[in-house]
């Protein structure tokens, strides 16, 4: 199951084949395809050292948000969760 998860969110490359997301493939269209899709590991993802809006400004990159876009976002999800006396706070 870990493997074909990791291959439909495009950690690892299908050795063989190909799936569709939405019509899309995961062999020539990953990037359209993270666009709507994400993963949720199993382990803590969070680093000590790193704020909380440090973490959601890396992630909000990950995804493909920068400049302006990205510090909206970050700057709504930790009002959206509550963590604004927590924002410059490290994680850990």
């Amino acid at each position: 199951k870990t493997t074909t998860i990791n291959m439909l969110t495009g950690i690892y490359a299908p050795s063989g084949g190909d799936c569709t997301i939405y019509g899309r493939s995961v062999r020539d269209e990953m990037p359209a395809i993270r666009k709507f899709t994400g993963l949720c590991p199993q382990h803590n993802i969070l680093w000590a050292k790193v704020s909380v809006a440090e973490h959601l400004q890396f992630y909000a990159q990950l995804k493909g948000l920068h400049g302006a876009a990205a510090a909206t976002a970050v700057r709504d999800t930790i009002r959206d969760i509550g963590l604004e006396d927590k924002a410059d706070a490290w994680a850990g």
